[in-house]
């Protein structure tokens, strides 16, 4: 990414600091002690423009960053539910919860397939009738 694209580029110290705050705090007043700065300060920040587009793509960034951790980490999780579905020293119950996980996912993709597919389709009609 270029120096212009990066999301604090053109924020003051100040906000920039704030905006690293704002990340990493769970709320405005966290963010505000940990910036040392008020919080009427972080909330006028966050309704000048430049700084509201910071911080939203800050965060969009940071997210994607959690999300690739957690696709890094979902094969030991199923390899986890797998073992505590195979070891027979567990209860039934923690066998038919670790059951229970897997098969609520499984659902939930193929639920995400056939919501793929109903959006391919919706396409294609919406533009056969632009035709």
């Amino acid at each position: 990414m270029i120096e212009n694209e990066r999301p604090e580029a053109g924020l003051s110290p100040g906000q920039e600091k704030a905006l690293l705050c704002l990340l990493q705090a769970g709320s405005i007043r966290e963010a505000s002690k940990q910036a040392e700065i008020s919080e009427a300060q972080i909330y006028r920040y966050l309704n000048e423009p430049a700084f509201k587009q910071a911080y939203k793509t800050a965060r969009r960034e940071s997210l994607e960053v959690a999300i690739r951790r957690i696709e890094a980490i979902t094969s030991l999780a199923v390899d986890t539910l797998r073992e505590v579905i195979e070891d027979k020293e567990n209860t039934a119950g923690q066998r038919a919860g670790a059951s229970k996980t897997v098969l609520d996912l499984a659902f939930k993709i193929q639920d995400n397939d056939i919501l793929d597919r109903i959006e391919k389709l919706e396409g294609t009609l919406l533009n056969e009738h632009r035709v």
